[in-house]
């Protein structure tokens, strides 16, 4: 009689165990399905990434394949023209982007950071994400928001999670799935505020950095539960981690390809100018192959000018879109060379 109840109570405890950790995991898919929502539909739409490749050999081809037919003579001030537009544009929105962010766009962000910090009560989120996987235990906000505003060298994740394991007795799941229930439940506490009150390329900074590094996560509760901040500094901070890189890279682009199209005018008008004073004296052949070197330069602004607004689309749509998002960019061979190295020129 005895060994049977034994049986039983062991048999009991396992159950419970096990419910717990299944109901954690289920938990933590509830919470964060709708994050990653949109990288699944991105992941099954990787496989298009020839349609970049091809549009970057096709615009290429066309430009050489042309510029070889029209020859040197014709083509020569166009092709000064992409090459001084390029570098001239890309060293005049490097150097205004900064300044022009500071002076129209942060401000603002700031203001939305305020707001969106005031909506978000962090140690709401985090008991109610407790109570939602069944741990077995009553949360305690008090205890919740002790484990947050402690300023030890234990991360409030590991001071929650010995929380939880204390109040119920046993392990409530492995110390990593802990964890990540936590950083999806910081994501999701921000994630409707963020992109209510934020362009999306900051919500999606956001989740990219939190997902990636949970010290930066750790930061910001740091930051927020100290009592000797303020408001603006909690919101400065978050501006200066997720908004002042990705706003500004916004603005070069678009500084970028305002210059870009400016001078380009210019040189349309120069060119039809001296498009009859301009001789070469070359053998045809000769002429044509002149033609399809300056093409090397001029397809080579044209992919750059096609990368930043590709560039631009993806950052705008905050990476949402089913075929032009970087999950289908980085599987590109050709593209996404240049996809990644043309912000040297920004």
């Amino acid at each position: 009689m005895s060994c049977s109840c034994a049986v039983t109570i062991i048999s009991t405890r396992s159950n419970t165990k096990n419910r717990k950790q299944n109901n954690s995991a289920a938990g933590s898919d509830r919470a964060s399905i709708r994050l990653r929502e949109n990288r699944r539909i991105n992941r099954m739409n990787s496989g298009l990434w020839w349609l970049f490749d091809g549009i970057v050999v096709i615009l290429a081809g066309y430009v050489l394949f042309s510029n070889a037919k029209r020859g040197a003579t014709k083509v020569l001030v166009m092709a000064i023209g992409y090459v001084v537009a390029t570098l001239l544009a890309s060293f005049l929105s490097s150097a205004a982007a900064p300044t022009l962010y500071k002076s129209v766009a942060r401000r603002s962000n700031l203001t939305a950071f305020e707001a969106v910090n005031s909506h978000v009560d962090l140690t709401k989120a985090f008991t109610d994400s407790l109570t939602e996987h069944q741990f077995g235990f009553v949360v305690d906000p008090a205890m919740v928001r002790e484990a947050l505003s402690s300023d030890g060298k234990e991360s409030f994740e590991l001071l929650l999670y010995h929380y939880a394991n204390e109040s119920s007795g046993s392990e409530v799941c492995p110390k990593d799935e802990f964890y990540q229930i936590m950083r999806d439940t910081f994501l999701e506490a921000y994630d409707k505020e963020l992109g209510d009150r934020l362009p999306k390329y900051v919500r999606q900074n956001f989740i990219k950095q939190i997902s990636e590094n949970s010290a930066v996560m750790r930061s910001i509760v740091k930051e927020l539960y100290n009592p000797r901040h303020s408001e603006k500094q909690h919101a400065e901070l978050m501006e200066d981690l997720f908004s002042k890189d990705p706003s500004t890279e916004v603005l070069q682009i678009f500084v970028y390809l305002i210059i870009f199209s400016v001078l380009m005018v210019i040189a349309a008008v120069i060119s039809a100018m001296l498009q009859n004073r301009i001789f070469l004296n070359l053998r045809n052949s000769s002429e044509r192959l002149l033609g399809g070197v300056l093409g090397v330069l001029e397809a080579s602004a044209m992919v750059i000018l096609l990368t930043l607004i590709i560039r631009l689309i993806v950052m705008l749509s905050g990476d949402e879109l089913r075929v032009i998002n970087n999950e289908t960019i980085i599987h590109s061979k050709v593209f996404s060379f240049f996809y990644e190295h043309v912000r040297v020129l920004i």
